[in-house]
Parts: C-alpha cells; sequence; structure tokens
C-alpha cells in the first residue's frame, strides 16, 4: 500500500492531473486477511478531500452522508437515539438511473 501511494506522489509530481493524496484500499481474495484502508499523508498535511463512498461503481456519498451527519452527536453521547432522515434518502435514491 505504501508503495503505491509512493508511485502516486511520483506521478503527481509530473501529471497535474493526478492529485498527490493517496487513500488506498486492500481487499484480500479470500478471508485470510482482514480488508485495510490507510491515508498515507506526509509531514503535517491534511487531506483536502473527502472520499466518496462507491459500491459497484455508484457512487453513494449523498446517501452515505445523510446517514452518518445525524450519527455524529450519537457517537459523541450527546443524543440517545439518532434521527434518520429516511424520506431524503428514499428521495436522493431516486434520482438514480
Amino acid at each position: 500500500m505504501k508503495l503505491l501511494a509512493t508511485v502516486n506522489r511520483r506521478v503527481a509530481l509530473k501529471t497535474k492531473s493526478v492529485s498527490p493524496y493517496c487513500h488506498v484500499s486492500f481487499f484480500n481474495a479470500d478471508d485470510r486477511t482482514e480488508p485495510t484502508s490507510q491515508v498515507f499523508l506526509e509531514n503535517d498535511e491534511t487531506v483536502p478531500f473527502e472520499m466518496p463512498v462507491l459500491v459497484f461503481g455508484v457512487d453513494l456519498s449523498g446517501q452515505a452522508k445523510r446517514f452518518l451527519d445525524p450519527l455524529s452527536p450519537y457517537r459523541q453521547g450527546k443524543i440517545e437515539h439518532p434521527f434518520l432522515d429516511t424520506k431524503g434518502m428514499n428521495e436522493e435514491q431516486k434520482r438514480r438511473p
């Protein structure tokens, strides 16, 4: 994974259409190794973007944001039960081809 991130940075130095920031995911073909994901940053870098949520090539970022945003206060212990906007999620899904 680190090698892939290193190659990505080298390409980004020569090609402006490639970002130097690299989020690498690994999924094994069987269950011998757990899937893992890591963002490779250098020094004091911060990631200047959000990673899209893609499932089988379909961008589900809108649905993921609608689902995860209300969970933040719940995960912080500020509320007991999260409110999920299921109506909004269903409307978002209807836009998809």
